[in-house]
């Protein structure tokens, strides 16, 4: 089975992090396939980590930047918040229609 995963990258005091977070929650258990989730704060990652970002081309610049994975592969990402019902289609097309 598929490991299936969303990160999320936020920032302390992050009006759009808190809104995100809360969507991707509730896309999740509409979605009712098993997605590990998971929320780090830019400020926790090292200098190691957030190059290992940007040679997958993800440029922490904003946030929140989402990431969808499939075994550790990177299948979409985006930044900035996001109504739950666009996520849950995002769900559908880049780690179900993956597996």
């Amino acid at each position: 089975m598929a490991n299936r995963k969303i990160i999320l990258i936020t920032t302390k005091g992050c009006v759009g992090c808190r809104i995100q977070r809360e969507n991707i929650e509730k896309a999740i258990i509409n979605s009712k396939i098993n997605i590990g989730f998971e929320v780090i704060d830019f400020d926790t990652l090292t200098k190691k980590e957030i190059i290992e970002y940007r040679n997958k081309r993800v440029f922490l610049k904003d946030f929140p930047t989402t990431i969808f994975m499939v075994d550790n592969v990177i299948t979409f990402k985006m930044t900035g918040s996001t109504p739950a019902i666009c996520i849950t289609r995002y769900i559908d097309l880049y780690i179900k229609k993956k597996c």
